[in-house]
C-alpha cells in the first residue's frame, strides 16, 4: 500500500547541521530550502518511525529533502528493517552517507 501523509519523516534534529554541509553544497538550493526546511519541520510531528513500526515494509524508499537523508535511512533501518533499500537520487548530499554506508556495508 501506498499512504499520502502529510507531515515529516524525521525531527529537526535528523537535519544535517549547518556545520556538517560542505561548503560546496552551500549554494542556491541551501540559501532557498535549509531555513525554510527546519522551520516546516519544526511544526511538523516527524512520521517514519510510527510508519515503520505500524506496517514493516519489505522496501523503503529514501527520498526525503537534501538534509535529512541520513537520518531517514537510519530511522528505516533500525525501526522498519527492510529488506531492500532504494535512493530515489544518488550522488547527492541527501545519500552521500547512505551510500557511504552501503559501500562498506554491503
Amino acid at each position: 500500500p501506498v499512504w499520502l501523509v502529510k507531515g515529516a519523516t524525521v525531527g529537526v534534529d535528523g537535519m544535517l547541521t549547518e556545520a556538517q554541509i560542505p561548503e560546496l553544497d552551500k549554494d542556491d538550493h541551501y540559501d532557498l530550502y535549509y531555513q525554510r526546511d527546519k522551520d516546516l519541520m519544526a511544526k511538523e510531528e516527524p512520521q517514519l518511525e510510527k510508519y515503520c513500526e505500524m506496517i514493516h515494509p519489505d522496501v523503503v524508499l529514501i527520498d526525503g529533502n537534501e538534509y535529512t537523508g541520513w537520518a531517514e535511512f537510519q530511522v528505516a533501518m533500525k525501526k522498519c528493517k527492510p529488506k531492500y533499500v532504494a535512493l530515489h537520487d544518488t550522488g547527492t548530499l541527501k545519500t552521500r552517507k547512505v551510500e557511504e554506508y552501503m559501500t562498506k556495508n554491503p
